[in-house]
């Protein structure tokens, strides 16, 4: 029962070795490997960072923590064009995967407070305050290693930066918020395969002192000494299986962010394509514009070259034309003091017309009383006329009757006469 005890744990030991031997050149092998992979960014430890918080920026420095299960730390400025375009688009982002795990830290580095409250009051937008810090003094933005902006860095619960984005992106571009969603859902969850498999080789402290109930307590030193061995190689192996254990989990975490940067390249790539279809379809239309434009190019030469012959022409009616400015400019002077000459007289005329305007006006005014007195006049012919012919009437009258009366007197006359014969004889 000894001895069968004894070779169990000896032959436990002698698989489990190099098993845990090859675990630890795992390590290894896995950092060589690693330099000979495309890896966009080095993962590390985010640094401790001092800011000012949103609710008093001019009051204590306070340190940010990233507590989600994944954050979006972006280092601003107001004064960054980029930086200001892609604002709105990751508070979108963070709107859409607010239930998700997921949250957006903002740090502007202006050198003035009331500059970003001032921004986010004319673009009305609200962000909560444990999500806004102020870094005026660049600090924080030197720790994380940020010199150019917008930079942004992708940041799990434990405080790994597992990813660094440079420049303004499309944050809520399809391909980017599934990307996010991904790495929600992945870092939510908390599995230990590695540790499991440590868990289940650190078993042979069981199997040592089960070695040692079978076997009572007559072990030799032979024994013992292997056993004491044995315990050292053990304690070496977990020590280098905790080694293997972090090194195979930071590969394993490379491993996995590098296939979902591989999927969003692929993505990328696929979406290049597109542009680049839609470019080529560009480029073809360009090129007919081109020759048209080149036709329109011999056209507009020819043109040029016509309009160049007219200038010239142009050119030479001006100087004809100038000669004849000249000449007509001499005329002019002449017509010029002519037209003083004829202004002078003019201004004597119309002094003499003025003169004569006022004559006539008062002749006017002494004709106008000449017409009142010949109407008068008229007025009173018109009733000496009527007198006259009332007076013409009653001479007429009187001279029938006066021719009456002579004729009566001439009647009695003879009357008188034959009576005085008749008296007389």
């Amino acid at each position: 029962m000894k001895l069968t005890a004894l070779r169990l744990f000896k032959l436990f030991v002698l698989v489990g070795t190099p098993l845990l031997g090859g675990l630890y050149a795992y390590q290894f092998t896995a950092q060589d490997s690693e330099s000979q992979k495309v890896v966009p960014f080095k993962t590390f430890k985010a640094p401790l960072t001092k800011v000012k918080s949103a609710p008093a920026p001019l009051g204590e420095s306070v340190e940010f923590h990233p507590q989600a299960p994944v954050t979006l730390v972006n280092f601003w400025a107001t004064w960054c064009p980029p930086c200001v375009e892609e604002f709105p688009a990751m508070v979108e982002l963070q709107r859409q995967l607010k239930d998700q795990g997921f949250r957006v830290v903002f740090i502007s580095i202006d050198d003035d407070w009331a500059k970003v409250e001032k921004f986010l009051a004319e673009n009305v937008i609200e962000i909560p305050a444990e999500q806004l810090f102020w870094d005026p003094t660049h600090e924080a933005a030197a720790a994380w290693g940020s010199e150019k902006f917008p930079e942004s860095y992708v940041v799990r619960a434990d405080g790994w930066v597992v990813e660094k984005i440079i420049g303004q992106q499309a944050w809520t571009r399809p391909s980017v918020v599934e990307y996010f969603q991904g790495l929600g859902q992945r870092y939510a969850r908390s599995t230990h395969p590695v540790r499991d498999a440590v868990a289940s080789v650190m078993s042979f402290d069981w199997l040592v002192n089960s070695a040692h109930a079978q076997a009572g307590t007559v072990i030799n030193e032979k024994d013992r000494r292997t056993l004491e061995t044995l315990r050292k190689n053990v304690e070496t192996a977990d020590k280098n299986l905790r080694g293997a254990e972090a090194a195979l989990k930071t590969e394993q975490r490379s491993v996995t962010e590098q296939e979902s940067i591989v999927k969003r390249r692929a993505e990328d790539v696929s979406e290049a394509n597109e542009e680049l279809s839609n470019f080529e379809k560009k480029l073809s239309e360009l090129r007919t514009l081109k020759q048209k434009y080149e036709t329109s190019l011999r056209v507009e030469n020819q043109e040029k070259s016509n309009v160049e012959n007219q200038i010239k022409s142009s050119r030479d009616e001006l100087v004809s034309l100038e000669k004849q400015v000249v000449n007509l400019k001499d005329k002019l002077a002449q017509l010029q003091k002519t037209l003083n000459t004829r202004r002078e007289g003019v201004e004597t005329s119309q002094e003499a017309l003025t003169s004569a305007n006022s004559e006539l006006d008062s002749f006017e005014r002494k004709r106008d009383g000449a017409n009142k007195v010949v109407d008068n006049q008229k007025r009173e012919q018109k009733k000496a006329q009527d007198l006259l012919r009332e007076r013409e009437s009653s001479v007429s009258k009187l001279k029938s009757k006066v021719a009456e009366l002579e004729k009566s007197l001439s009647d009695q006359k003879k009357k008188l006469v034959e009576a005085e014969k008749i008296i007389n004889e």
